[in-house]
């Protein structure tokens, strides 16, 4: 009686399905368009930069990187246009990015294979145990590919994992574990409509923090620096005051997990991160910057962990250490800024002798630019600007050391002609 009633089930969902088409989320769509825009507009001032400088090598990495880029970016605006995986009642057809259309019946295929691994990646095998196609979870219409293949009898099987994976999987239940209890926390002290005008005012602040940072390229390297800290700080206290609802991914598993979260503005922070490690570092005098950072990173966990405290959430100590590595990361990029930004005292110069200058580039591509320079009787080598760097033609030359001193108490020093 059970099996005929499994029978019947398996007939009705079978019969009410009709067609089920699986193809990538709308939403990459419009981060390939943006950011075919965003790097339309690096391309120019990057490339405006090199030509400027008459840096033949920067020219022709700033060109490789945004052909590759662009070439990835049409790639996916391609795939979202053309690549499917149609479910009909008579069986499965696939369109691949290039290529040329393929049909199999379900007696065809053998089984679905979930690798919970990787982004619960689902592949198609025939009967010979060849894949046929792959999904996962940035695609739509899965839900409906499953109850397809199930109505047609098509298994869906766990790939079997090792020991390490299973550890891998264990944390990201803890992780899932810790999102069900932030949600609860939200759920008794916010109402979902107050959620979704935060969406909003967060979506709108994001817009208007990638305007600002493109503004501040403009701008003198000063201001640049102040700009970007402060977008930098700013995105920090929004985290905090706004926690635990703003996260840097979007719960998928979490039930209510998309409605009671939103994204952090991290493409404004990622640009900010990058543009202030590029620009020219201090020179401290007895490493006072270890000092500050210390202090620095001391006071923004305490008002983390005070956080924590006053509203009640006992969060784990995974989460804990993830934000205290994005502190330290935030520590890393505005120290140099936030002290040459609160410096009043008067500049104290004193005249020294440039050896020898010295250039290097990160994996990254990005330009460093030092001078060895003799400092009471010692050789340093000093980080310099690309200005002053190509004003050093006929070395040893006489250089100005300009000594500060930031109201947070930190020494440093900067070599000017």
């Amino acid at each position: 009686m059970a099996k005929k009633n499994k029978n019947t089930k398996d007939n009705l969902q079978k019969s009410s399905f009709s067609r089920a088409i699986i193809k990538t989320k709308k939403v990459n769509l419009y981060i390939f368009f943006i950011g075919l825009v965003f790097n339309a507009i690096f391309a120019i001032i990057a490339n405006n930069i090199a030509i400027s400088k008459n840096d033949g090598v920067m020219l022709v990495t700033c060109t490789v990187m945004e052909i590759i880029i662009t070439v990835v970016l049409t790639y996916g605006i391609i795939k979202y246009y053309r690549r499917k995986i149609i479910l009909t009642n008579e069986g499965v057809e696939y369109i691949p990015t290039f290529g040329k259309r393929k049909n199999y019946l379900y007696r065809e295929i053998g089984f679905v294979q979930l690798d919970k691994m990787n982004d619960e990646n689902y592949t198609i095998f025939s009967k010979e145990g060849k894949k046929i196609a792959s999904f996962n979870n940035g695609y739509e219409g899965i839900e409906e590919a499953i109850i397809a293949f199930k109505g047609n009898g098509v298994e869906i099987k766990e790939k079997e994992n090792g020991k390490f994976d299973n550890w891998i999987l264990n944390t990201r239940n803890k992780i899932e574990k810790n999102r069900e209890d932030e949600i609860k926390h939200i759920k008794r002290k916010d109402r979902l409509a107050q959620i979704n005008k935060e969406k909003e005012m967060i979506r709108k602040l994001n817009i208007a923090m990638w305007a600002i940072s493109i503004v501040a390229l403009f701008l003198g390297t000063r201001i640049r620096s102040i700009v970007w800290s402060a977008e930098l700080l700013f995105i920090w206290g929004l985290y905090i005051y706004l926690y635990p609802k703003m996260v840097v991914e979007l719960p998928t598993k979490t039930k209510d997990g998309r409605e009671f979260h939103y994204e952090i503005p991290y493409a404004s922070a990622i640009i900010a991160l990058l543009m202030l490690y590029n620009l020219p570092k201090l020179n401290y005098v007895n490493h006072s910057e270890i000092k500050f950072g210390v202090i620095y990173f001391l006071i923004l966990f305490s008002i983390y962990m005070i956080m924590l405290k006053k509203r009640k959430i006992r969060e784990k100590t995974g989460k804990m250490a993830t934000v205290a590595l994005a502190m330290l990361l935030i520590i890393v990029c505005t120290t140099d800024h936030l002290n040459n930004a609160l410096t009043f005292t008067p500049e104290n110069h004193e005249t020294v002798i440039a050896l020898e200058k010295d250039t290097s580039r990160s994996a990254k591509g990005l330009r460093r630019y030092y001078a060895d320079v003799v400092i009471d009787g010692k050789k340093e080598n000093a980080s310099i600007s690309a200005a002053i760097y190509n004003s050093l033609e006929n070395l040893p030359e006489t250089v100005v050391k300009c000594n500060r001193k930031s109201i947070f108490g930190c020494e440093y020093y900067k070599i000017h002609r």
